[in-house]
């Protein structure tokens, strides 16, 4: 469960938090209050100031496992500022025994910079008087996200929700292989191959594919290596080489266009589906958004009293899969039916296309004979055949998918290059929607 600590406040919003009852001795009140002097009135949706609060429960989420731990709380913070100004001064920041070790040369450099600006904190980080906090893998997907708070402010509940169980799944996982918890710079080749092998055991077992186990590797490695760079810490070649070969891209089969046309959209074809998912797989079919696109569509999105009705991929509190993906697509045939039938979206559905993707599947499987690979995400595919049947220009063809592309920045299709693609395959709608 993600719990939100974002608020609004005289016109501001504000980090409030509430401190853990074990907590309450070390703080000077029963709540964390920190305004983020970011005004409700600027940043209306909280874009902004969502990182800000972020990284500020990062930092005190920090706090508050170190006290926990026994150690002392500040010693984060210290070593975080030792590194900022060794970066500031275009130095490597090294503890004492880094020092230690540094030339004659190298030495009088950074004697010579504490002796023309002498001050406390320049000479600590300049000699490495602050060790570097111990980072236990349980830790990390904090660090990781303190390191990544910008990025994360743009994912809605649910794409957050989803991104953190992956990742954390992945942490767990290796401290159940490695037998336990431990320090980030204690963690040796023999324990990611271990890592490795329990995943390579689970393809060959048949309970994952070889793709996914790959994708937890990944996950792993990227935290792990990301946090370890942030705290200058050594543990990129213990990583090398340890993806599992012969993973095979899967990929989707379309769906046939006659099959579409005969069947998908024939008279109360999908009379048993709920209105809201009867009118996405509808719009899908004549556009190729993504599910996740469709679900998301509000009444700011959806333009059906413009010259030309259509409907706007905008990011609107959540995070696009590509900047390509921010696109507007022309409404026509059956898909203009059923937006002129839901003008305000899909509320049902909003930042819920897993539920929507369960839902209509399991219909499409039980109501029609489809393909084993064939699912919702197929009508994608099928329309993307037909763009390409119709010979629809590359540059047109790519803007409506979302797809990334390497195409010049200006000169965006208009509505009307894009509807007369859309009209030229538009299939025959039924009466009803």
């Amino acid at each position: 469960m993600i719990v939100n600590y974002m608020h609004k406040r005289r016109g501001y919003w504000y980090y409030i938090r509430r401190v853990p009852l074990e907590l309450r001795a070390h703080e000077h009140g029963p709540f964390i209050i920190r305004s983020t002097k970011i005004r409700i009135g600027d940043d209306p949706r909280g874009v902004v100031a969502r990182a800000r609060v972020n990284d500020f429960d990062a930092q005190q989420s920090a706090r508050w496992q170190d006290l926990l731990a026994g150690l002392d709380p500040n010693l984060r913070a210290r070593y975080q500022r030792n590194l900022q100004i060794a970066r500031d001064q275009r130095l490597p920041y090294l503890t004492q025994c880094g020092v230690s070790a540094l030339s004659d040369a190298d030495f009088i450099e950074r004697l010579r910079i504490v002796e023309d600006a002498p001050s406390p904190d320049l000479a600590s980080a300049m000699f490495g008087t602050v060790s570097p906090p111990a980072i236990m893998v349980s830790d990390l997907l904090d660090e990781y996200c303190k390191l990544n708070a910008a990025s994360l402010a743009q994912k809605s509940p649910n794409q957050l929700l989803k991104w953190r169980v992956a990742r954390q799944t992945s942490l767990n996982v290796f401290m159940t292989v490695t037998e336990g918890d431990r320090e980030l710079s204690k963690i040796t080749r023999s324990h990611v191959l271990a890592y490795r092998n329990h995943w390579n055991q689970q393809a060959v077992e048949g309970k994952i594919q070889i793709g996914s186990a790959n994708k937890y590797i990944g996950r792993f490695t990227a935290i792990v290596k990301a946090v370890a760079e942030a705290h200058q810490i050594n543990i990129a070649p213990v990583f090398q080489k340890i993806y599992i070969a012969g993973a095979k891209k899967g990929k989707r089969q379309s769906f046939d266009v006659d099959w579409v046309q005969s069947v998908l959209l024939a008279e109360g074809a999908l009379n048993e589906l709920n209105a809201e998912a009867r009118a996405i797989v509808y719009l899908i079919v004549e556009t190729g958004l993504r599910l996740v696109e469709a679900c998301n569509l509000s009444k700011d999105t959806i333009k059906l009293d413009h010259k030309i009705p259509h409907v706007q991929v905008r990011p609107e509190g959540r995070q696009l899969k590509t900047d390509q993906s921010e696109r507007d697509i022309p409404l026509s045939g059956v898909a203009l039916m059923a937006m002129r039938q839901h003008p305000q979206g899909f509320p049902r559905y909003r930042d819920k296309n897993a539920t929507a993707s369960a839902v209509i599947n399991k219909f499409l499987r039980s109501k029609f004979k489809i393909e084993d690979g064939q699912t919702l995400y197929s009508l994608r595919h099928t329309f993307k055949n037909r763009l390409r049947s119709a010979r629809c220009q590359d540059e047109i063809s790519v803007r409506l998918m979302g797809h990334e592309y390497d195409l010049p920045e200006y000169g965006e299709p208009s509505l009307e290059d894009k509807l007369y693609w859309l009209n030229k395959i538009a299939l025959k709608p039924p009466t009803r929607v």
